[in-house]
């Protein structure tokens, strides 16, 4: 009796035996996934979002699907194909996938839209014709690109919620995490304020008629003349303003109206602003002369004062023409840009001059200009 009793026991472990080398294939669990991960496009609760899925397959072979399972928090819209997929490594074109994916990664080009089904939590990503991986290779696609409802974080908040990333091949688990968009936030709200900026340069502080040399009766005598130039960020430009603080050119030395070559009448040629027509040797003028320079990257129209605008009424460069406006008392526009930025635009304001043979003679004529300019914002 004892002799079969023994005789039973190693039966019954031979069949045992044979039983675990017989069981199916499909039985034993997957292989692990070298590297697994499912970036979101937003981590906030109660938050449509897409994301991108990374893989690192540790098993040969090919696979006909990838599947993702997010938190039983999360919520999916069930449907066929209702998944958009994408695998472009680097939608901004700006470092060849290296920095929109991890370091290395290749595009699963031959990745489908995705099946959502919410009973299941998963998205199952069908991969056509049964795409061969490569074991230690990093594979990423990403999916609902433009974070429509098919998937919402839920209302749940955690930073361990479970998931996991699986192949025919292999499996990973992986874990979630959702703010509550109160303490915890994904996004960061960046603020700043530009000052406005008005920057106003006279290009010298004085300036000669003419140019060289002393005044002749002769012609008309012109200075070199002195830029007013603007930078600045008012959105409708800016303005600039000329007085005179003699209305000529006054010799101290003289004295009184013989010593002064007075300026031109406002307007004297008829009609309102209309700059004088100076005529070398029939009398004693004084007058301004303003030309523009418009700078390439400006947004605002140049123009002058029409009192001003000398190139206007004989087509001429400002360095020919004979006009000139009313040097006044009070300050007067000469000219400025509108409707937009200025960078760097500017005027040029001369001072034109005729005298007589009789006009008296001295070294002290001189006037002082006061020159400003506001910007317009």
């Amino acid at each position: 009796m004892r002799q079969g009793r023994w005789l039973g026991l190693r039966v019954g472990l031979v069949v045992a035996t044979l039983l675990t080398v017989w069981l199916p294939s499909g039985a034993f669990a997957l292989g692990h996934l070298e590297l697994s991960m499912v970036r979101l496009n937003r981590m906030v609760q109660s938050t449509d979002t897409g994301g991108t899925v990374c893989f690192t397959p540790d098993t040969a072979g090919s696979t006909s699907s990838v599947v993702v399972t997010f938190p039983s928090t999360f919520s999916l819209t069930t449907g066929t194909g209702n998944v958009a997929v994408d695998t472009t490594a680097d939608p901004d074109a700006v470092g060849s996938g290296n920095l929109y994916w991890p370091s290395g990664a290749n595009a699963l080009t031959n990745v489908q839209a995705g099946d959502a089904n919410n009973g299941a939590h998963t998205i199952t990503f069908a991969v056509s014709a049964a795409m061969t991986l490569t074991v230690g290779t990093l594979y990423c696609f990403n999916f609902n690109p433009t974070d429509t409802s098919v998937l919402n974080t839920g209302s749940t908040v955690g930073d361990s919620l479970e998931g996991s990333v699986a192949t025919n091949l292999d499996s990973q688990n992986i874990a979630f995490s959702v703010l509550d968009g109160t303490s915890n936030w994904d996004q960061v709200t960046v603020s700043a304020v530009v000052p406005p900026i008005f920057q106003f340069t006279l290009g010298a502080a004085s300036d000669t008629v003419p140019s060289s040399g002393n005044l002749n009766y002769q012609q008309v005598n012109e200075s070199t003349g002195v830029s007013v130039t603007v930078h600045t960020n008012a959105k409708q430009g800016w303005v600039a303003w000329a007085k005179s603080s003699n209305q000529g050119l006054q010799s101290t030395a003289i004295g009184g109206p013989t010593g002064l070559i007075g300026s031109v009448p406002w307007a004297a040629s008829g009609g309102n602003g209309v700059p004088t027509l100076l005529a070398p040797g029939s009398a004693s003028n004084y007058g301004l002369a303003v030309g523009v320079n418009v700078s390439g990257t400006s947004t605002c129209t140049m123009a002058v004062a029409p009192e001003y605008n000398v190139s206007a009424h004989d087509g001429s460069p400002l360095g020919t023409s004979k006009y000139a406006g009313a040097a006044t008392a009070n300050f007067q526009q000469i000219g400025g840009c509108s409707g937009g930025t200025s960078n760097g635009d500017s005027l040029l304001l001369k001072e034109r001059v005729t005298i007589t043979s009789t006009t008296p003679a001295a070294t002290d004529y001189t006037d002082t200009l006061t020159v400003v300019g506001a910007g317009n914002f």
